[in-house]
């Protein structure tokens, strides 16, 4: 699909900072700044990252983990 926006002469898009907003067919698409894109991106990656340090706190919390001394680990790595 292609889209053709109209702007008139006095807009500058690559000034824009922020979002701009289209709905086409019911659907919504946003078109943002790269600076904005990558504030987005790395907080998508945080929220990622805490969701399974989460996950692991809560399969500590049910025992849902096996423990080794560095004895058993370095035995095993000899193996």
């Amino acid at each position: 699909m292609t889209v053709t926006l109209a702007t008139p002469p006095s807009v500058d898009l690559s000034t824009l900072k922020g979002s701009i907003g289209v709905t086409l067919n019911d659907k919504s698409y946003y078109l943002v700044d790269p600076e904005s894109y990558e504030r987005m991106a790395r907080a998508q990656r945080n929220l990622e990252y805490l969701k399974k340090l989460e996950e692991s706190r809560e399969q500590y919390r049910r025992g849902q983990v096996i423990v080794k001394t560095m004895e058993e680990l370095e035995a095993m790595a000899e193996e």
